[in-house]
Formats: structure tokens, C-alpha cells, sequence
């Protein structure tokens, strides 16, 4: 046998053992194949691939990358170099790579997923978004198996087009080596699928959470779930009750839960006559915090305290609808603001998050919890024990706001108010929970917040089970 022959046997044996998930015994086959055709991409990439399977991320980076210099076209390179880096916490090289697979092939939907994605962590919203409806255009339903052989459930997702505040991040609620996911866009225009074309499922989770551009689509979810069999979870009529004008409304007559009206507001009513006419006609007086009607996350998010800070506002920020709301000064008495995340499920709070900042307007990337010890000391307490900052009024409210809510599954912000009321800032199906803060500065994290992702699991297999008897 000739050495070239040698060479092609060898590169199948890789390829066999490969498929037996025999990764060290494959990754030596290939080398030995590239030993006689070191410029081979295709062997190049396949030792490559079987690397990043054994957990050798930077040899595959490499392995890949030298595929890549060999043969710049070689598609299966470039999506593994992608979802290489990605592995590593790489980024920006995750996003060059993508958009490389992206060039290559235009109809590449798990690239342009993977934009969606990853170029709103890097705050690039709108081409995000892009991606995301080029995807839309090929298909609606995308997939994420579960990693062994037979899950416990297989969930349908029903979700919207839009951004990360959309709908519920479900992926990172779930272990993906029990629970399959099937993501289910419901697109406004397009029909309804027929259940003949989807994959099996033992129940359906309505992950879209309130927006007006989510309006329709909520519509078609709950035409969806009535139509269909299995259980479902978070109805969207209930989901549609928590805009931030109405939700104020419907818990107005809670004991100790304080949720400050929210007016909804043209941008014309603003402007007619001075701007304060019409806070005045609707009882609200300034200081008071405004935002475009579809912002989030503090976006355009001010506190106003005069009538010519208003007009500055609206002179900058020209949407076409505001929410306006009495600013209300939640300070605690060492001066410091405190916003607590609560994530009920099923109807039980859950402890998600602490953030404390010498500014009224908190997020946690923006609070200083990094910085002072003091700060995740006292995060640690509230995550160990909700009554460490919740009184039992307060804790007696919370249960009520779960029972009015009515969803299985949501989130909310809030303060907790100089007489030990909660003061609620928002109430949100979507809210984000995960574990991406660094274990070494927020051990605590990690040991209590998969308590929200368990009571999830738990709650998806009570429903399913209920359902079969």
C-alpha cells in the first residue's frame, strides 16, 4: 500500500471512530493522515472537529483556522472556528467567524441565529435583529436537542420576533441534557403552521412577553394553544394584561404593594400647550420618570424635575408614545437604592437578584456589586433567604401579586418602600436569569439561582404529567 493509500485509510478510520465518539482515538487517526498531506484543509478540519469534541478548544481553534487557511471557501471550517470561539467566551472572534459562514453561505439560518444573538451582547441591536429576520425568511421553527439520547420532555416554545426582552430566554432556564427545545416563531402574516408539520412535543410554553408590537402575535399564540392538545404554560391573555400603563391597574388594591400609576402619552399630548398640561389634567405633578413606549432596559429612561427639562426630553427622544410615572425616591437609609429581582414560578417567589447603587436608575451591570464586598454580602443573604429583606407584609404581598399575576412563569423588579411595602417597578414575563456573573466574585450565585431553574423543571414535568394521569 502506498503511502497516499495509506494516508485516505487512515483519515477513514478517523472518520469511523469519529462517529463512535472515540475523539482521542480519531484525533491521533487524523494526524497520522496529515503526516503524508499536511496541506489537506478537509483533514485539517476534521481533526479539528474532533478536537473541539474532546474538549481541546484551542488546538481545534488552530486546527481550524489552518483548514481555513488552506481553503478560505471551506464552509464546515468557518461555522467550527464560530462555534470554537464561541466556546471560549470569544465574542468578537465568534462574530467574525459567523459572518464569514454567513458570506459563504446567505441562507446559513444556525449562523444567523448565532448574530442575532451574539451582536446584542455587543449592543449592535439592529443588525441583530436583521439576522434574526433573514433567519425568519428561510424558517420559523429552529431546534435545540437535548444532549442525551432521551429527554425527559420536548417543549414548543412559541416566541416573537424582536430583541432579548421579546421573549422569555427559556434556553437558559433549561439542562439541555434533559429538556429538547423547539423554537416556534409565530411571524405576523404568515398562517398558523399545521401540526402535521411540527416535531413531537409534550407541551407548549408561551415565551413572549408583553409589548404593542407583541399584540397580534399573542393573538396567534392563544389561537395556537387552543387549537392543539398538550398542556401549556404563561396563557397570553394573562400576558397581556401587564403592560406598564395596565398592570398599575390591576394590582391597585393589594395591601402593601405600591405600584405608581403609569400614563400612557402621545407625543402630541405632551406637546400641546406647555408639556406639563397634561400630567396636570391626569394628576401627576414632576418629578417623573418617562420613556418611549417600547424601551427597556433604561434606554431614554429620565427622571424629570422641571418643566424645562421636559421640553430638553422631548426635544432629544421622538417616539411617537411615552410612559410617564411619578418618580418615587426609594433610597434606603444609609442612601443607597436597592432593586430586588423576584422570579415567581408557579406561583412560589423565588430570590433571583440584588442590585445596589448610589443611582436611582439600577441595572445590575450599571450597580456596584463588583466593587464592594459589603454589597454581594448582602446579595448572598437575600438569595439564601427572601425574608432577610422581605418582611412578612412584604412577603404577604408577593404571594398576592403571583396570585393576580396569574402566569407560571414571571419576573419582577422592585424596591421595598419606607413603610415595608413593595414598590414595584415592573412586572415581566421575560426578565433575564442566568449564571454568567463570574464564580469566583459571585459563588453564591451559582448556588442558589439553579433553585429557579429546578422549580421550572419541575413545574414543565407537574403540567405534563397531569395531562397523561
Amino acid at each position: 500500500m502506498s503511502a497516499v493509500e495509506q494516508a485516505i485509510a487512515t483519515a477513514r478510520l478517523g472518520e469511523t471512530l469519529a462517529a463512535e465518539g472515540r475523539w482521542s482515538d480519531a484525533a491521533t487517526a487524523f494526524r497520522e493522515a496529515l503526516a503524508v498531506a499536511p496541506n489537506d484543509a478537509l483533514l485539517h478540519n476534521n481533526l479539528a472537529f474532533v478536537l473541539f469534541q474532546g474538549g481541546q478548544a484551542d488546538a481545534a481553534i488552530a486546527s481550524f483556522g489552518r483548514a481555513i487557511e488552506l481553503d478560505p471557501d471551506l464552509l464546515p471550517a468557518h461555522s467550527g472556528l464560530a462555534f470554537a470561539r464561541l466556546n471560549k467566551g470569544d465574542q468578537a472572534g465568534a462574530i467574525e467567524a459567523f459572518r464569514a459562514v454567513v458570506r459563504l453561505d446567505p441562507r446559513s439560518v444556525q449562523a444567523h441565529m448565532a448574530l442575532f444573538q451574539l451582536l446584542q451582547v455587543v449592543q449592535q441591536r439592529d443588525a441583530a435583529l436583521a439576522h434574526q429576520a433573514a433567519a425568519l425568511e428561510i424558517c420559523q421553527l429552529f431546534s435545540l436537542p437535548c444532549t442525551c439520547p432521551k429527554p425527559d420532555a420536548a417543549i414548543l416554545v412559541l416566541k416573537a420576533p424582536g430583541d432579548l426582552q421579546t421573549n422569555i430566554p427559556l434556553d437558559l432556564l433549561f439542562d439541555r441534557a434533559r429538556f429538547t427545545l423547539h423554537d416556534l416563531y409565530l411571524v405576523e402574516g404568515r398562517p398558523l403552521p399545521a401540526m402535521t408539520t411540527l416535531p413531537p412535543y409534550d407541551l407548549v410554553f408561551n415565551a413572549i412577553s408583553e409589548s404593542q408590537r407583541a399584540l397580534p402575535l399573542l393573538a396567534s399564540a392563544e389561537r395556537f394553544i387552543a387549537g392543539q392538545a398538550k398542556p401549556a404554560l404563561n396563557a397570553p391573555a394573562r400576558v397581556r394584561l401587564l403592560s406598564r400603563d395596565n398592570a398599575p391597574r390591576l394590582f391597585a388594591d393589594l395591601e402593601f404593594c405600591r405600584f405608581p400609576p403609569t400614563l400612557r402619552l402621545t407625543r402630541a399630548a405632551l406637546l400641546e400647550d406647555r408639556p406639563t398640561t397634561v400630567l396636570e389634567r391626569h394628576g401627576v405633578s414632576l418629578p417623573v420618570v418617562i420613556r418611549p413606549l417600547e424601551s427597556h432596559a433604561g434606554v431614554d429612561l429620565e427622571r424629570i424635575e422641571t418643566p424645562a427639562a421636559l421640553d430638553d426630553y422631548l426635544a432629544r427622544v421622538a417616539p411617537a408614545e411615552y410612559y410617564v410615572a411619578p418618580f418615587v425616591d426609594y433610597r434606603s437609609a444609609d442612601g443607597h437604592y436597592r432593586k430586588y429581582r423576584v422570579i415567581f414560578v408557579d406561583g412560589v417567589p423565588y430570590p433571583c437578584h440584588l442590585a445596589i447603587s448610589r443611582r436611582w436608575m439600577i441595572h445590575y451591570l450599571n450597580a456596584d456589586m463588583a466593587e464592594f464586598a459589603w454589597m454581594r454580602d448582602e446579595e448572598s443573604r437575600f438569595l439564601a433567604d427572601l425574608s432577610s429583606a422581605f418582611a412578612p407584609r412584604a412577603l404577604a404581598a408577593l404571594q398576592a401579586i403571583a396570585a393576580r399575576c396569574g402566569l407560571d412563569y414571571c419576573g419582577l423588579d422592585c424596591a421595598i418602600d419606607a413603610d415595608g411595602s413593595v414598590l414595584v417597578f415592573e412586572i415581566d414575563a421575560a426578565m433575564l436569569v442566568h449564571l454568567w456573573d463570574p464564580i469566583e466574585l459571585y459563588p453564591y450565585k451559582h448556588q442558589y439561582v439553579p433553585r429557579i431553574f429546578q422549580a421550572v423543571e419541575r413545574l414543565v414535568m407537574d403540567r405534563i404529567r397531569a395531562v397523561a394521569g
